[in-house]
């Protein structure tokens, strides 16, 4: 028989790899589409589920599931929330889920602006960003990890009849995950934030210079894992004891850096309360030379203060001036002298 009426050995086995790659994306794309069915149907009943036990009423009115064939992508259009109790109303422009199918465990979130929010008081929340994403890690179905960064941030809250008081960032992210000192069964949490090209407002009027740096490293304790409806977040926790214990602060403007440590925690009554050691270094550059700095009023109150009540100290950004400060019922003291009062947390 000629070669042509019997197909060689490697003919035979490349038919049948072709057949088996096909039984495989057969296989793999039923079960996406049984899995993509699964999710909408689990969608429906938690969201369901989340409005009937907690008052809480999440609207997506034009939904879409994509994602083949190693993804499944949540898509919703002019998504929405109402808090039943206390009354409160967010919105976005757009908001995408990511689940990868061979890690299960992580979450990634994409969302589109401008957000939208208005609180049981009359006060409104206004955000705008040129990308936000955030991811959140799972252990088992509860959440464990979540970071959140964003670019080119705006965020403005505006208290009921009161000004608006907006800041801006060119960059801006936040990472939680329990804390590597905690005990199996504790609610501690590492805090990292970080702020870049950052710059205050109130009724569109500067508070201090733009361009200002921060970075945060903390341990959130005993974080509540649930609350009551109608209980603030911060009230609850400050009720159970909470503390932020500030392992490390870096702020930075221009040459001039102030660097810090404590532990704060707040009353029954949202005052703040706690210790805090701040060196700044970059003073002498500031006070003495022609830093461009030298004309902002706010930063050279900073200076100001830290020249005239610190003392000789060395901090992480090098030789500089510290100051102890004390903070009771939201007066900021150093020693016997009121600098200013915190407001209250809620």
């Amino acid at each position: 028989m000629s070669e042509t009426a019997h197909p060689s050995r490697t003919g035979r086995w490349a038919i049948l790899t072709v057949v088996a790659v096909a039984v495989v994306v057969g296989v793999w794309s039923g079960g996406w589409v049984y899995l993509r069915s699964e999710v909408a149907a689990r969608m429906d009943v938690e969201l369901t589920r989340l409005k009937e036990a907690r008052g809480i009423a999440v609207v997506c009115p034009e939904r879409g599931i994509s994602g083949w064939p190693f993804r499944v992508d949540i898509d919703c259009r002019a998504p929405s929330v109402e808090f039943a109790e206390p009354s409160a109303h967010l919105a976005v422009a757009g908001l995408r889920v990511v689940a990868l199918v061979y890690q299960p465990d992580r979450i990634v979130l994409e969302a589109d602006g401008p957000l939208s929010a208005d609180g049981p008081h009359g006060e409104t929340v206004k955000a705008s960003w040129l990308l936000l994403q955030a991811s959140i890690g799972l252990n088992g179905r509860r959440p464990e990890r979540f970071s959140i960064a964003s670019d080119a941030l705006s965020a403005a809250v505006s208290p009921a009849g009161g000004a608006e008081n907006r800041l801006t960032a060119d960059h801006a992210e936040i990472h939680l995950r329990p804390a590597a000192d905690a005990a199996p069964a504790s609610t501690d949490y590492d805090v990292v934030a970080r702020l870049d090209g950052v710059a205050l407002f109130r009724a569109d009027k500067a508070l201090g210079p733009s361009g200002s740096n921060l970075a945060v490293a903390a341990v959130a304790r005993h974080v509540p894992t649930a609350r009551p409806a109608g209980t603030p977040p911060l009230k609850l926790w400050a009720e159970g004891g909470g503390t932020l214990d500030i392992r490390s602060l870096h702020w930075t403007i221009g040459g001039f850096a102030v660097d810090g440590t404590g532990t704060l925690s707040a009353d029954d009554g949202g005052q703040l309360n706690g210790s805090m050691r701040l060196v700044a270094t970059g003073l002498e550059s500031l006070l003495f030379s022609g830093s461009s700095l030298k004309g902002k009023a706010e930063v050279m109150a900073v200076a100001s203060a830290f020249t005239l009540l610190g003392k000789p100290a060395d901090g992480p950004s090098g030789r500089g001036r510290a100051l102890d400060i004390v903070v009771d019922q939201g007066a900021v003291k150093v020693g016997s002298t009121t600098l200013t009062h915190l407001p209250r947390l809620f």
